[in-house]
This record gives C-alpha cells, sequence and structure tokens, in this order.
C-alpha cells in the first residue's frame, strides 16, 4: 500500500470519528433535539433493566 493511499484512509478516519463526535454532542443539546426527553426515560428504563 502506497503512503498516499495510507493517508487517504487516515484521513477518512479521522474524519469520521470527527464527525461521530460531533453528531453526539449536538444530540445531546435539549433544545436542538425534541426528542432528548424521550431516548432518556428510554435509557433510564433500559439501564434499571440491566442493572
Amino acid at each position: 500500500m502506497d503512503s498516499l493511499t495510507f493517508r487517504r484512509i487516515c484521513a477518512y478516519a479521522i474524519d469520521y470519528i470527527f464527525i461521530v463526535l460531533l453528531t453526539t454532542m449536538v444530540s445531546g443539546i435539549r433544545f436542538l433535539n425534541p426528542t432528548y426527553d424521550d431516548y432518556a426515560s428510554t435509557y433510564s428504563e433500559y439501564s434499571d433493566m440491566y442493572d
């Protein structure tokens, strides 16, 4: 594998990680995500079930 291909794969991986982190942070903001309360209540139900 040549250097350019390896650099492009690494750049893609870094971009992907950055987008996932950004999306996760934005989805945790209540006024930007109207379904956050539903998610939080469902998550607490599942965590109680697994505990």
